[in-house]
């Protein structure tokens, strides 16, 4: 009996089906791709229930001919390329011919199109094809995708929350709306308009749309070009970062991509401007020759290979070091002379709204203080503090070793440690707060719910206000000495990157944000008795040697390794 067979069309489309939708957004890619290809200047998304109910995806397009739908659904049936020379010259989105035969076959799937003269339609039902019929349908096509994974539960239990497939749709579509400005998008969720792109071409109106005021006054316009690539588009300033990678937004020839790459070079270019652990928001256009990428690397198109990739990565971090540099006035670093006044370094006194929550926080402090003070870990012999360098390292010496101390890292590990006591306490006594709306993405807003009900656990609380910012209603009365916009912004992005909130995990992700935002960075010089107090609540600490993030914060040399360098023996 042989034992290699040829694998039936259902089997092959539903294998196809678990590379190129193996979840809802996806769909929506594949979708708003052909509706591109298809020449549409408007584009409509309905979604419901995270997409797993309903995906609709209406453009104004070419639309299809009664022969085109009957292919329509057949595997490796394209319009976008005809024979091998094509594939190195695309400049279509689409070119696999898989993503409609893998819809069908997971899904009921209908597509209704009209190109100008007729319209006709035609459905998949998890592989069973009907018959092209006529059917009212305004010009261009429409796709609708409903009970997505209904035949296949197994796929279903690998997906996360109805919030957070919204939050992966939503953000697709805007990053579609940022590389193609010159389309308009509407995008609705359960039937409510929460994304409306003009299409008018003006990128700077839409990343203010998108991103708020607060955002786009901190954003750089930034061009660069050489002989095989063109760069364009927007790059942060020194003043504003997240905490994870996802405000980098690349874009190739208009096609949304992913590359380590590019995403590497982006974050050392800024790694004079940002603390590590930091990350800037781009969006960046670049243009070249197709025949200079290859696309075809994988089902899903979001990888790609560039031919000329170290020099366009090379071109990349001098055009983000230029802009920052010339575009980014009074904010880069300032040099001091070893004569000038040291500048003591001023803390934040928070927002004590009234005299009695002043009262209550000096009464904290001064526990807290007690604490440190009782603490059996506290090491008896203090080194000798020598002074400061760079406004980055402390330098000290105990017996026979000389400490180098990040005064950053070791800021981050004292502020861990106070907060985290706060944290353990039974009770969070609450301020208000006078704070200024927090400008979201509709990301935020779609998880809000979800959010408030793990951050309540730590006395903090969001209010929706209006279609893309919240109002902070309180925060517990511990969170002082910190900018307390970064950090909520920090743990707003946190959550919405969780694919489920875990509150033990919260919990860490939120005290090491405190740390951080409440800590002496770099080049802030501090006097010698600062340098005192921090060396000596740093040796108080439980861990005193990393910092939350597992850097170290001390660095010793010993009185045998300087005597090895110096060559005496």
């Amino acid at each position: 009996m042989n034992k290699i067979k040829v694998l039936d069309e259902h089997l092959s489309n539903l294998i196809a089906a678990g590379e190129v939708v193996d979840r809802p957004s996806a769909i929506v890619k594949e979708l708003i791709e052909n509706a591109i290809d298809g020449q549409a200047t408007n584009i409509s998304i309905r979604i419901k229930n995270g997409g797993m109910e309903e995906i609709a995806v209406f453009d104004d397009g070419e639309g299809m001919s009664k022969e085109d739908l009957k292919l329509a659904f057949l595997p490796h049936t394209t319009s976008k390329i005809t024979k091998a020379y094509d594939l190195n010259h695309l400049s279509s989105l689409g070119f696999r011919g898989e993503a409609l035969a893998a819809i069908g076959a997971v899904s009921h799937c209908e597509i209704i199109s009209n190109q100008q003269q007729q319209s006709f339609a035609i459905s998949n039902n998890c592989g069973v094809i009907s018959e092209v019929k006529p059917q009212a349908g305004n010009p261009g096509t429409g796709v609708i995708v409903r009970e997505l994974f209904y035949q296949s539960p197994a796929r279903i239990k690998f997906l996360k929350s109805v919030e957070y497939e919204t939050a992966l749709i939503s953000d697709l579509i805007q990053k579609f709306a940022l590389s193609y400005s010159h389309i308009s998008f509407q995008y609705y969720n359960n039937e409510r308009l929460v994304f409306n792109s003009p299409g008018n071409s003006q990128i700077d109106e839409l990343l203010f749309n998108i991103y708020g005021a607060g955002v786009f006054s901190r954003l750089l316009k930034m061009e660069i070009a050489d002989y095989d690539f063109a760069i364009s588009g927007y790059i942060s300033n020194s003043h504003y970062s997240k905490s994870n990678k996802t405000g980098i937004n690349i874009f190739i020839n208009n096609r949304l991509i992913t590359s380590n790459s590019l995403n590497k070079a982006v974050i050392e270019a800024y790694s004079d401007y940002l603390p590590k652990g930091k990350y800037p928001l781009v969006v960046l256009k670049i243009t070249t020759d197709p025949q200079l990428t290859d696309v075809n690397v994988s089902p899903t198109k979001w990888q790609i290979r560039i031919s000329k990739e170290k020099e366009l990565t090379t071109l990349l971090k001098t055009g983000i070091k230029k802009t920052l540099k010339e575009k980014s006035s009074g904010q880069l670093i300032k040099d001091f002379e070893l004569n000038e006044q040291v500048l003591p370094y001023q803390s934040h006194t928070g927002n004590l709204d009234n005299k009695a929550d002043r009262l209550i926080y000096q009464q904290l402090q001064l526990e807290q203080s007690l604490i440190l003070e009782d603490n059996p870990a506290v090491i008896v012999h203090q080194p000798t503090v020598i002074g400061q360098a760079f406004g980055k390292y402390i330098i000290a010496s105990f017996q026979d070793e000389l400490w180098l101390i990040d005064q950053h890292a070791a800021q981050e590990r004292c502020n861990y440690e106070m907060f985290r006591r706060a944290l353990l306490q039974k009770d969070h006594p609450q301020q208000s707060i006078n704070l200024a709306p927090l400008e979201l993405t509709i990301g935020h807003i779609q998880r809000l719910k979800e959010i408030n009900e793990k951050v309540a656990a730590i006395g903090i609380t969001f209010e929706e206000y209006g279609p893309k910012a919240v109002l902070v209603r309180s925060i517990p009365l511990w969170i002082t000495q910190v900018d307390v916009e970064a950090f909520l912004i920090d743990l707003l992005d946190y959550c919405l990157n969780q694919d489920s909130l875990d509150i033990a995990e919260l919990h860490k992700a939120t005290l090491a944000a405190l740390a951080c935002h409440s800590s002496i960075k770099f080049n802030e010089y501090l006097d010698r008795n600062q340098q005192l107090s921090l060396v000596r609540e740093l040796l108080n600490c439980e861990n005193p040697y990393h910092c939350p993030h597992g850097r170290p914060t001390i660095v010793k040399l010993t009185d045998q390794q300087l005597a090895k360098e110096f060559e005496r023996g």
